[in-house]
């Protein structure tokens, strides 16, 4: 397997990480040296998960916008399902998650 370190990607503190670590979610090693046995599966479990093992050793940083966001497209998800009776597709909630980030975005679908 490559290795590779990518610089100034942490999505904690904006520093260098392993690309092993990229791939499940994980900040560095420097803001989380050890990383959890068992890893969510969802994205919101992942970054609960992650936010709060940040916040328990004293290193939260820039992951707590992605904490802000996960609670936020909760709170639209709750209210979406007590106004349509539905829950969101998961394209729907990328495109919640992108508007919460203020992305600019299209949606397109087949016709």
């Amino acid at each position: 397997m490559i290795r590779a370190v990518f610089k100034g990607l942490c999505p904690n503190c904006g520093g260098p990480v392993a690309s092993e670590r990229l791939e499940k979610g994980l900040p560095c090693s420097r803001c989380l040296p050890t990383p959890p046995e068992e890893i969510p599966k969802d994205r919101e479990g992942l970054v609960r998960l992650i936010g709060s093992r940040l916040l328990e050793e004293g290193r939260l940083a820039a992951y707590w916008g992605l904490l802000e966001i996960e609670e936020e497209l909760a709170r639209f998800s709750e209210f979406f399902h007590r106004a349509t009776g539905y829950e969101l597709w998961s394209a729907q909630r990328t495109w919640v998650r992108r508007l919460l980030m203020g992305e600019s975005f299209a949606i397109i679908a087949p016709t």
